[in-house]
C-alpha cells in the first residue's frame, strides 16, 4: 500500500512538471459578458493510477468530489477507445497546442470548451491533419468534420485548425443541451442515433450510446485536470 501511494505521489509530481508552463489567455480576455457557460474553478480529478509508462487511467474516488454538472457517467478505468486507460501525453500536447483556439470559439458561443476538447481528443487525438475515409464517409481534421457536409470547402481548407474548430463548435452550438450532454455529443457525432435506438438497432461502431458517452466523459474529466494545471480558471468577480 505504501508503495502504491508513493507511485501515485511520483505520478502527480511528474504530471505537475509536464503541465507547468501556462500558455493560454485568461478567460477574462476571451469570455463574452453574457454566456450560457460560465468558467469556474474545477477541482482536479486527483485519483490517478499510472499504467504502462505514459498511460494513465481514471478511477472514481469518493474523496475527489468529482462532479461534471452534466449527465456524464463517472470516470472509468478504460473505455472502448482506450481500454488500458488514457494516454495523458496526447491530451497535454493537444490541449497545449489547441486549447486556446478551442476556448476562443467555444466561449463566444457559450459552449463549454472542455466538452469540445474531449470530443476532439476522442475523434482525432488532436491531429489537425486527420483524413479518414470509410465507405462514403470522409472525416477531416480536428473535429472529424464530414467533408460531404461542406461541399464548398476543400479538404485542405477543412484541415485548417481555426476553421475546423469554428465549424465543430458551430455544430455543438446548434445541438447544445446542458441538461442532456450525452445526447448533445451523440447528436454531433451521429445525428441519426436516436432513430436507431428507437427501433432497437445498434449504433455503428459503438452499438450503445453509453459506450461513446463513457469515452467522452473520461476525456472530459482528464481535460479538467490538465487545464487546471496549465492555468486554472478563476471565478469571475
Amino acid at each position: 500500500m505504501a508503495n502504491s501511494f508513493a507511485r501515485l505521489g511520483w505520478m502527480g509530481g511528474a504530471l505537475a512538471l509536464l503541465l507547468a508552463a501556462p500558455v493560454f489567455a485568461s478567460p477574462e480576455e476571451s469570455s463574452p459578458r453574457h454566456s450560457r457557460f460560465t468558467p469556474t474553478q474545477f477541482r482536479p480529478v486527483g485519483h490517478l493510477a499510472p499504467r504502462h509508462g505514459e498511460t494513465v487511467s481514471l478511477r472514481q474516488s469518493a474523496r475527489s468530489g468529482l462532479r461534471s454538472g452534466y449527465n456524464f457517467p463517472p470516470p472509468s478505468r478504460g473505455d472502448r477507445f482506450a481500454r488500458r486507460g488514457l494516454n495523458y501525453r496526447v491530451g497535454i500536447r493537444g490541449w497545449r497546442r489547441y486549447g486556446a483556439l478551442i476556448k476562443t470559439f467555444a466561449l463566444r458561443q457559450g459552449i463549454d470548451p472542455l466538452v469540445v476538447g474531449a470530443y476532439i481528443w476522442l475523434e482525432s487525438e488532436f491531429d489537425a491533419r486527420q483524413y479518414y475515409v470509410r465507405g462514403s464517409k470522409c472525416a477531416v481534421g480536428l473535429g472529424s468534420l464530414q467533408s460531404r457536409e461542406y461541399p464548398h470547402l476543400s479538404t485542405r481548407e477543412l484541415m485548417d485548425p481555426s476553421l475546423n474548430v469554428k465549424l465543430t463548435v458551430g455544430e455543438f452550438s446548434r445541438k447544445w443541451r446542458p441538461h442532456d450532454m450525452v445526447g448533445t455529443v451523440m447528436d454531433v457525432w451521429y445525428p441519426s442515433w436516436r432513430r436507431l435506438v428507437a427501433h432497437g438497432r445498434p449504433v455503428p461502431v459503438i452499438r450503445s450510446p453509453q459506450v461513446y458517452a463513457q469515452a467522452i466523459a473520461n476525456r472530459y474529466y482528464a481535460l479538467r485536470e490538465i487545464d487546471a494545471h496549465l492555468r486554472p480558471w478563476r471565478e469571475p468577480s
